[in-house]
């Protein structure tokens, strides 16, 4: 959103409505293969022999691949807009996803196609989404990352509910090909007609004087970011929130099945993480808007130390189990757009794909490694007892990062520090 251009919220609605739905669409579709996983860790185990550190590291090998390309992605999509990016990004991923039930006997070959879901994912990951959303959006940009990113908690929730009867039903293999041709076939045709940032409309038909004229949106580039706390703060505090939330949710379906609850039942209860995460991101977006956004996210950050306090002790079963997914869903349904926010708020637009992008990519750092972390304390302990305490833990240090960032910086005072030379 350029400097001095402030439609209305009704304003920005009726223009940019359709790239929200385009973006809930990437969204929910690119979080398929970390919230399907708990549903494959069993199967996969007791065909292969796998352990469960094994077979959850696949976030991890995304977010390496992710880690080392995210911010040359970024930096391409400032310059030629989502679009060009994205759509066969989403191709590569879906093609990646169904490749998945190729895997076996080796290890290895769940390593190797997890790395090559990891291109496609750097290519149509969560942060293209919300750059696109974001770029539409001043006044409202809070509710419309929100509406947005309620894509994953859609896709959670469904994934978690169908993929169980398919998987039963099927077979592992099945139900990656079927997760992959599905979504594929659902979601290209509307982001082919709804999917355009700012910066792909300023493109569509634009002259290169034009494009090479266009006013430069406030805030920091990308170098003079690396440099600054903000960055370095929000980044470990991204870090911190999705390792622990991944851990949550990726080991929620196998904690159930170990407290004793039937694998559909476990599920089942598994997808009101994803139902609660609509409400969670509502909520917060709207709150985000209209509150000082630091607070805002710190408090949502300490959410899931309750789930971690009622998960702990091990007992109660079902109706603790219940409690703990709901309070999970509302953390999970905030954290993402909480972080969009707050790098537009403190860091700016200028370069936002580019730092937004950097930063997603170390939140997957912790997606990635949270639930292999998760994984291998459960098998050196054979309970999940310490990984709830050491993921309540992070998830306290994520929230204080955020209450100490203080004030952001007014990006319509054209003599902020960011913008002197």
């Amino acid at each position: 959103m350029v400097a001095g251009a402030h439609p209305g919220t009704r304003e920005e609605w009726r223009a940019g409505w359709t790239v929200v739905l385009a973006g809930a669409v990437g969204i929910g579709v690119t979080s398929l293969h970390f919230y399907s996983l708990g549903l494959f860790i069993d199967p996969l185990a007791k065909a292969f022999g796998w352990s469960r550190a094994s077979i959850a590291s696949g976030p991890a090998i995304v977010a390496v691949v992710n880690l080392f390309i995210a911010a040359r992605i970024g930096r391409l999509v400032d310059r030629v807009g989502v679009r060009r990016v994205a759509l066969p990004g989403y191709a590569a991923y879906c093609s990646g996803l169904a490749l998945l039930g190729l895997a076996g006997p080796s290890v290895w070959s769940w390593y190797a196609l997890w790395a090559l879901l990891g291109v496609g994912y750097s290519f149509a990951g969560a942060s293209l989404w919300s750059v696109a959303v974001a770029s539409r959006f001043d006044r409202s940009r809070g509710l419309a990352l929100a509406v947005a990113l309620c894509g994953t908690g859609v896709a959670g929730a469904s994934t978690l509910f169908l993929g169980a009867r398919v998987l039963d039903r099927f077979g592992w293999q099945a139900t990656y090909a079927a997760l992959g041709g599905t979504v594929f076939l659902l979601g290209m045709p509307v982001l082919l007609a709804f999917l355009r940032s700012a910066r792909d409309l300023h493109l569509n038909g634009a002259s290169p004087d034009q494009v090479a004229l266009a006013p430069m949106p406030p805030g920091m580039d990308f170098p003079r970011a690396l440099r600054h706390p903000h960055f370095w703060m929000l980044s470990v505090s991204a870090m911190l929130i999705g390792g622990g939330v991944a851990g949550l949710i990726v080991h929620f379906v196998p904690m159930g099945i170990s407290r004793g609850i039937a694998p559909v039942d476990a599920a089942a209860i598994g997808g009101l993480i994803g139902m609660s995460a609509i409400v969670g991101r509502l909520i917060t977006g709207s709150l985000m808007d209209h509150c000082p956004a630091r607070l805002v996210g710190g408090c949502v950050f300490l959410l899931p130390v309750a789930a971690c306090i009622l998960l702990a002790p091990g007992g109660g079963a079902a109706p603790l189990m219940i409690s703990a997914a709901i309070i999970i869903g509302l953390a999970t349904g905030a954290e993402f757009d909480v972080l969009a926010i707050l790098v537009s708020r403190y860091l700016g637009m200028r370069a936002y794909a580019a730092i937004y992008g950097q930063i997603a990519a170390l939140f997957g750092i912790g997606v990635g490694f949270g639930p292999t972390i998760g994984g291998a304390l459960f098998d050196m302990f054979g309970t999940y007892q310490p990984m709830l305490w050491f993921l309540a833990m992070l998830f306290a240090i994520a929230a204080i990062l955020l209450f100490l960032l203080g004030p952001a910086p007014d990006w319509s005072d054209r003599r902020a520090p960011a913008d002197q030379p």
